[in-house]
C-alpha cells in the first residue's frame, strides 16, 4: 500500500522547501518593489531648453515632455550639472522633486532655469544629471537612480 502520496512520502518535505526557496528568490529578484524603476525622463528630444542659447545669469526654460512615473511614494531629489566641451564640470544646486499623486505620464511642463556664471569654461555645455529616489522602509531605504538625458545648451558670457 502506501501513504497515499504515490511514492512522494519521502520527498514532499524537499519539494515544499524547494518551492518555498523558489518563491522567495522570485520575490527577491523578480518582484521586489524596492528595486523597480521609479521614473523616466525620456530622450534628449523630450527634454530641452527653450531657448537653448542664453547669457550667464539669464533665465530660460527647461522643458520636460517625456516624464513617466512608474510608482509614487518615494521622496526624490534632482541633481544636475553642466559639462562643458572644455573645462571642469559645473555642479548645480540639487532640489526636491514634486512627486505626482499617481503613477503614469506627467503633463508636459516647462519651468524657469537661470544659467549660471561659467567662468573660463567653454560656452557649449551638456546639461545632465540624475533623480535619486529613496524607496521602501524609512530607516533603511533603497536608493534608486534615474538618469536624465543629455541636453545641449549654449551659455554665453555677459
Amino acid at each position: 500500500m502506501g501513504s497515499g502520496l504515490n511514492g512522494w512520502g519521502k520527498f514532499w518535505p524537499v519539494a515544499v522547501a524547494a518551492l518555498a526557496m523558489g518563491a522567495a528568490a522570485y520575490w527577491q529578484w523578480g518582484l521586489k518593489p524596492d528595486m523597480s524603476p521609479v521614473s523616466t525622463y525620456g530622450s534628449s528630444e523630450k527634454t530641452f531648453f527653450k531657448p537653448n542659447e542664453v547669457k550667464e545669469e539669464e533665465t530660460t526654460e527647461i522643458c520636460f515632455y517625456g516624464v513617466v512615473w512608474y510608482r509614487v511614494g518615494c521622496p526624490s531629489t534632482l541633481t544636475t550639472y553642466l559639462t562643458p566641451s572644455k573645462g571642469d564640470r559645473l555642479d548645480l544646486p540639487s532640489y526636491r522633486i514634486n512627486v505626482p499623486p499617481a503613477a503614469g505620464p506627467v503633463a508636459k511642463k516647462c519651468r524657469p532655469w537661470t544659467a549660471p556664471k561659467i567662468g573660463d569654461r567653454s560656452s557649449q555645455m551638456i546639461f545632465s544629471g540624475f533623480a535619486e529616489h529613496l524607496c521602501g522602509k524609512q530607516d533603511n531605504p533603497t536608493r534608486i537612480i534615474t538618469n536624465l538625458p543629455a541636453v545641449p545648451i549654449t551659455i554665453n558670457k555677459r
